[in-house]
């Protein structure tokens, strides 16, 4: 989801996620039925592989990051004004999950 919401480092995106978080806390969800902390393992040079981190995301909690994202990126500002479609309660147990997958795409 960074890529898609422009962000070029990943640690700016982090910020927008613990900012995502403290909305969802605040509205009274529980943050770990929106936002899971996972260790996926990616394909590195030579046939290795290595660890890294990610995070998997309902589609609430991605409203929540574009809520609290940069609105001087134009994404973001377009996705500030549409209506959000999701049901309650909503989880990525549902089959809603997203992920951030920038690690497992970058290069």
């Amino acid at each position: 989801m960074a890529k898609v919401l422009e962000y070029i480092e990943y640690r700016n995106f982090l910020n927008v996620i613990e900012k995502a978080k403290e909305a969802c806390k605040n509205s009274g969800h529980d943050i770990e039925d929106h936002f899971v902390d996972v260790t996926e393992m990616i394909d590195i040079a030579k046939g290795g592989k290595r660890q890294v981190a990610d995070v998997r995301l309902s589609r609430y909690a991605c409203y929540l990051i574009v809520q609290n994202g940069d609105p001087a990126k134009l994404v973001i500002a377009n996705g500030l004004f549409q209506k959000p479609n999701f049901q309650w309660p909503m989880d990525f147990r549902a089959g809603a999950a997203a992920t951030s997958s920038w690690a497992r795409t970058a290069s």
